[in-house]
This record gives C-alpha cells, structure tokens and sequence, in this order.
C-alpha cells in the first residue's frame, strides 16, 4: 500500500505525542515516590527532607540512598553480621542471603555457634577437647588465645560482631551504594531525560524518513498502472493493472494465493503451505513434496515422489506407480518386497508375495531366492525339489523302483 498524505504528518504526531506522555506521566510518578522511603511517609512538602528518618534499607536527608555495605535497618544503623564470603545482608531485614561464615548461625549470623559445634551453619560437632574446654567454633580445632594483628581473638570477633567484617578487612569495605542489589522505589530523573530524549528522537527521526517520501509520492501513484497510464486528476488506471496489482489505482496486491494479469492465476504447491509471490507466482521456498516445475502446479512424473520429486517409488505390484507425494505403493509389492513403500527386500529365509513364504532346506543352511524361494545352490541331504520342502525318502517313481529291485537282486547273488 502507498502513503498517502496525510500519514507522515499523523506518524510524526503520533510519535510526539507517546513522547509528551511517557515524559509526563513519569514526571508524575517521579513526584509520588519522593517521600515513598521516609518513615511515615512523612517530608516537607516543598523541600522533600524527610522529618522523622528513613524506613528500612534507606539513609540521607530524602531517604533516597540504599544502605552503604555492612549495614541496614532503619537509617542503615545497624550492622550486618557476619555473612557467607564477605557479602552484605539484606539492607532491609539485616537478612544474610547466602548464610553464614563458619563459625556463625541465625538469620542475621550474629550468634557464635553453641559449644561443642563448629563449621557451617554450626552443623559440626566437635572431638573430644580436654574437660571444660571447647573447640574453635569456625574451625573446630582446640581452642587457644591466638594474636591477631595486636589483639586476642576473641577482641577480635568483638570488632568482626560490630561490623560485619573481619578486622583487616574493615578498611578496604567500601561504602559505595549498591543499588543493584536492592530494589528500586522511585524513578531517577536521568531516566526521564533520557526517554523524553529517546521520544525526541523517534520525532525527528521520522520526519527525516517520511517528508521525503512524501515528495515522491505523487511520483509513484500510477507506478502499478500498466504503461503507467492513469487519469492526471484521479489517479485511476487507464489501461488495468500491471501484473500482480489490482484495485481502480492499482495499488493492492493480489491476495495471497493467487498472482499475474488481474490476479486470476492461482499459486501451485508450495512448501509449507506459503503463498506464491503475487508478481511473479514463484514459491518462495519452493514445492511441496510430490510437486515440481518453476510454479509447483505439476505432479512429479511417473515412478518418482516426495521432496523435489528426487525419490524413486519401490518394487510396486504389477509394475504399478507409487503416490507421488508419500512414495507409498497402492496394491502392494511385487514378490520379495516388503513396508508400504516396497523398497525393501525379505528378510533372509522369507520370499514370495508380501515376505509371506518360508524358505525350504537349501544346502549348507543358505537362503533361499527372496523373489522365488529357489535355494542357490541345492537342498540339504534328504530334500529334493527346487524349494527343498519334500522328504526324498516319501517320493517313489517308477525309476527308482527299477533301481531299488536290481540292487536288491545283486545284493541277492553276490554280484554287486
């Protein structure tokens, strides 16, 4: 479909418009929160300085800074306990997310394990320590005063109860917010500014794309009109439609399914169900198995199927033609052949019609023929016949009759 003149004009207001009131609709939600994190939700009404300290999690004359790391609570006052790997807790709750350090149990890990347990989550029991002494609650060996850094340890374990973290390790905690960790509450002004920014851009944006086209619009009005002959005042075409166009000015395709001269031809069999292309009638990815040729509106030939025709049918009955989309043989298999599509041959030991016959006795434990059942090279001894089915001993003829009396009579006079 052409653009007409009057969608750039409404495509730019449009996109101001959305602009205008994300911008404002933030701005307001921005005004709301503003004293979201003060307790009571209590602050000035012109300067947003919280009058009665933050809630939980938050700190600074607005409430509007997380906690800094190692605290939490109410106006972040107290400290986190002693949290798996150094991590802060939960500014809010004073929680510790991944457990406690070793040595350390509670949700806050802010209690020592019990004597006679030690390790992770004070699961551990300790060994058989001397009467009235108890092992290292982190390590679980025997309990001993021990220097560190110029202070006993449990001196030390005062100072890692106060701040969460070991004594070497307090200097090098940073204070910096973390945000990432703690959700947020209330819009950043930087956010606002940038979608009101990004509004700005679409605006523009647009109007550089659309303004153009709309100079070449009148160009384009009878570019589908056959010869590009149309009425100077109306547009409509004079002489019809250029293949795969329709409409008095020609400006709607064909629809789909069909393609060419007034969109009277239909698409062929295309792959996956798709419509032709409306210009051309070409399958875009082209035929659907059992078709070919360029519009895939043939069936494949005689003794081929499927995919691009490119199979060949099976041993089909009496020289029969298979399905050109399945492969699949109508009335059966020719003798020897077996499944639906009758490409393949019977099992060894089976022959005939459907793999319907068991092969007789051949020579040496050989099948036989999987068409005819003949053993290649002769029956086992006792069977006769070409299918080696029959005893030999139970068949009687006149010949064998003769052979049987005159070897019994040379047996009789000795002169055999």
């Amino acid at each position: 479909m052409k653009v007409t003149c009057v969608v750039a004009p409404a495509v730019v207001v449009a996109a101001c418009s959305v602009g205008i009131a994300i911008y404002y609709a933030l701005k307001c939600r921005y005004e709301d929160f503003e004293c979201l994190n003060c307790m009571n939700a209590s602050c000035d009404g012109q300067t947003k300085v919280c009058l009665q300290g933050c809630t939980a999690g938050w700190q600074g004359t607005k409430c509007l800074e997380a906690c800094p790391f190692g605290s939490y609570g109410a106006s972040c006052t107290q400290s986190c306990g002693r949290c798996k790997s150094q991590a802060t807790c939960n500014p809010m709750t004073g929680v510790c997310l991944d457990g406690c350090e070793n040595g350390y149990r509670g949700p806050r890990c802010n209690e020592s394990c019990s004597p006679g347990s030690y390790g992770a989550a004070c699961n551990l029991t300790c060994g058989h320590c001397r009467e009235g002494t108890h092992c290292d609650p982190v390590t679980g060996q025997v309990s001993k005063q021990q220097s560190f850094n110029g202070q006993n340890l449990s001196e030390s374990m005062a100072v890692g109860e106060r701040t969460g973290l070991l004594p070497e390790r307090e200097e090098a905690a940073t204070i910096t917010s973390r945000f990432e960790q703690i959700p947020k509450t209330h819009v950043n002004k930087k956010f606002i500014i940038a979608l009101l920014a990004a509004a700005l851009i679409v605006c523009v944006a647009t109007i550089v794309y659309m303004w153009p086209k709309q100079g070449r619009q009148e160009g384009l009005e009878c570019e589908n009109c056959r010869n590009q002959s149309c009425d100077a005042q109306t547009k409509l075409c004079l002489q019809g439609c250029n293949d795969g166009w329709q409409g008095s000015k020609c400006t709607e395709e064909c629809p789909p399914g069909s393609y060419g001269s007034e969109c009277k031809q239909p698409c062929g069999n295309c792959k996956w169900g798709d419509t032709c292309d409306h210009v051309t009638g070409r399958c875009p990815y082209g035929c659907a198995d059992g078709y070919r040729q360029v519009y895939c509106n043939e069936e494949c030939f005689a003794g081929s199927y499927g995919p691009d025709c490119s199979k060949e049918c099976g041993h089909c009955k009496n020289m029969g033609t298979c399905n050109y989309i399945s492969g699949i043989c109508p009335f059966g298999c020719e003798d020897g052949y077996q499944t639906d599509r009758c490409n393949t041959a019977c099992y060894p030991g089976t022959y005939g019609s459907g793999c319907s016959q068991v092969c007789g006795h051949c020579k040496d434990g050989a099948a036989g023929n999987y068409v005819t059942g003949v053993c290649p090279d002769g029956c086992e001894d006792g069977y006769n016949t070409d299918y080696c089915t029959k005893d030999a001993g139970i068949i009687v003829s006149g010949s064998i009759v003769v052979a049987c009396v005159a070897v019994a009579a040379c047996s009789a006079i000795w002169i055999c």
